[in-house]
């Protein structure tokens, strides 16, 4: 080309280059990619591309005006390319497959239209690597909006069982069950104590079979209240515990007032023996409550569940996504947002915590 056309090039190639930069730093919206195809017209296949160091040769200032420069671009890239994204099969837990999205409620119980999980079957994609997600989620509840927003991904060759992530009044033991429709599961627990000292509420017992299912992994304990309490001094925390030794104690939290769940920090489910000659024993997580002034105080749970954190994400909400608005989270390039009905326009709505979210192959995820 001329030398006009020449600098042309170079200018392009040095703008790729700062807007890499500034990407990495927070500054500009989208990354640079790397795009080919295997063959003319069919589809695109992307990787994003980093750290650009433009090296020019050293004889280029001869050959310029000869109509050629030489270029070598120097660069860090992921691992893998990507084409665009595949919809997915979701599998409820009725074993029905839904290809337009499935609809989920914010727990689980023993109703089999009440469940906030699907699995992801090894035949409903094909990938070599962990493949990144985009997850769509829209709000069909008129009364309230989604705020925080947590995910979790458990991925395991032979395992597509949900309900060992769960604990239902009917797993837990302590204080007494009261019959309410409203509750989760139909019912929940209650116990009411007096002490300014850490008090044992309520304790759930792992069996051998599901701490084989639980795979030795992370979770994160979240419980929810039954009703919401008005203390401004109440604070948690939990033990896991084999018979009397104490495997794990997690830091205590406070238990908001305006807020019905209690979220853990993350707590490791212990594998089985390592020879798996003999079945492992049982695990208890127990739950224990203080209450600083020492007056009597009443809790109510209906439901404990283990989020799996290999992978997962918390969605920090500072706006909600109200009816009819749907929240993105793209994984593959760290962005969320919501997409407004009316408008499809789109607004920062949560800052991302954890991931990204990725489908294993060869596994159920």
């Amino acid at each position: 080309g001329t030398p006009s056309e020449i600098d042309s090039a170079l200018s392009t190639l040095q703008l790729i280059r700062l807007r890499a930069i500034e990407y990495d730093l927070g500054s500009y919206l989208y990354p640079q990619f790397l795009r080919f195809q295997q063959t003319s017209a069919i589809t695109y296949y992307y990787t994003a591309i980093r750290h650009i160091w433009i090296e020019v040769g050293s004889k280029t200032y001869l050959t310029r005006q000869t109509g050629s420069a030489l270029v070598i671009l120097h660069y860090t890239r992921d691992n893998y390319f990507e084409s665009a994204y595949k919809p997915l099969t979701l599998t409820d837990i009725n074993d029905v497959d839904y290809t337009t999205g499935i609809t989920l409620k914010n727990h689980f119980d023993l109703d089999p239209n009440h469940y906030n999980t699907f699995l992801v079957k090894p035949t409903a994609f094909s990938t070599e690597l962990p493949a990144p997600l985009r997850i769509q989620i829209e709000n069909t509840y008129a009364p309230s909006s989604i705020d925080d927003i947590y995910i979790g991904t458990y991925h395991h060759k032979t395992l597509y069982a949900h309900r060992c992530f769960y604990a239902l009044y009917s797993d837990l033991t302590g204080g007494s069950a009261v019959v309410n429709a409203a509750a989760i599961g139909g019912s929940y627990r209650t116990v009411t104590w007096t002490s300014a000292a850490y008090t044992s509420t309520f304790n759930w017992s792992i069996v051998a079979d599901d701490i084989y299912r639980l795979d030795g992994r992370w979770y994160r304990p979240i419980v929810h209240l039954f009703a919401a309490h008005a203390y401004t001094d109440l604070h948690f925390r939990l033990k896991l515990h084999q018979s009397t030794n104490i495997l794990q104690v997690c830091d205590p939290i406070y238990a908001d007032p305006n807020y019905q769940y209690l979220v853990f920090p993350p707590l490791q489910i212990p594998p089985p023996h390592l020879l798996r000659e003999k079945p492992p024993n049982a695990l208890e997580i127990e739950l224990f409550a203080l209450k600083e002034d020492g007056t009597v105080a009443t809790v109510t749970v209906d439901q404990i569940t283990l989020l799996p954190l290999d992978p997962s994400v918390f969605l920090d909400g500072f706006f909600g996504v109200v009816q009819n608005e749907t929240l993105i989270l793209d994984c593959s390039r760290d962005l969320v947002s919501t997409r407004q009905l009316a408008s499809q326009y789109e607004t920062i709505s949560h800052n991302i915590k954890g991931g990204p979210l990725t489908l294993f192959p060869g596994e159920f995820n």
